[in-house]
């Protein structure tokens, strides 16, 4: 039996925590899963150093919408993965593109010379990248260790599954690729099963309520104040059924 490693985008601590308990194996750590999370703080990172023995990722991206950044938010973001490395960080989630939606090469081979020894994680910029083959194939002559995809930003994970096939196969021994974006219980197994990857990332992500803004807010509507955060059960469930697909490999 192969392992699978178990990946969860976690926005708070508390995130953190509730991953843990639920079994997976690592962390990818930033804040507001509503854009898909942006940068976390060092304070984070060292909080949840203390809580957890799992290795956790720290994802540096200054802004929503988009991966190509003035110089300003560059170094921006050099400073933060060089001050997480610093703090703990077992490696830096980052996409770095340029206006037509390449990998911008030079700016990756920056953030990749900060990060050193540690893990190099290029997030799903890389499913906007016009071609995803030739985009893999500068991720790994630029030494990234691994890569995150769902096989294309747009439309339902399930319709690339023959093309996350093919990377792997091609690729997998030369950068790790990690799926993500659009796993869920229903379909972790299935994922697993037909593209062989050995590393999926999953959020089970719940609304979290906080009654600050309830009690002070006109309307009796309680979604309308709540936030996006780890759900333990959720996590679980997929974690169940991800262990179904271990057993098979």
């Amino acid at each position: 039996m192969k392992k699978i490693r178990m990946e969860v985008p976690c926005s708070s601590v508390r995130d953190v925590i509730i991953a843990d308990k639920a079994g997976v194996d690592q962390i990818d750590l930033g804040s507001v899963l509503e854009v898909g999370k942006v940068s976390s703080t060092v304070g984070a990172l060292k909080t949840s150093k203390k809580l957890t023995n799992l290795p956790i990722y720290m994802m540096v991206r200054p802004r929503p919408q988009g991966f190509d950044y003035d110089e300003a938010d560059f170094q921006s973001m050099l400073y933060d993965a060089k001050n997480f490395i610093e703090n703990g960080a077992d490696g830096i989630c980052f996409g770095l593109l340029n206006e037509d939606a390449t990998i911008n090469e030079d700016r990756t081979r920056e953030m990749v010379k900060i990060i050193g020894e540690k893990d190099s994680i290029f997030n799903r910029a890389f499913d906007l990248t016009p071609n995803l083959e030739d985009s893999i194939k500068k991720l790994i002559d630029l030494k990234v260790t691994r890569v995150l995809t769902s096989g294309g930003w747009y439309g339902d994970i399930m319709d690339h599954l023959d093309l996350l096939k093919y990377l792997q196969e091609k690729y997998g021994d030369k950068i790790n690729i990690i799926i993500g974006g659009g796993v869920r219980q229903h379909n972790a197994k299935e994922i697993l099963e037909r593209t062989q990857v050995d590393q999926i990332h999953f959020s089970g992500k719940v609304n979290v309520f906080d009654n600050t803004f309830f009690v002070t807010s006109d309307s009796d509507d309680k979604d309308l104040c709540t936030y996006l955060g780890a759900g333990e059960e959720s996590l679980k469930a997929i974690v169940k059924e991800v262990r179904k697909a271990e057993k098979l490999r």
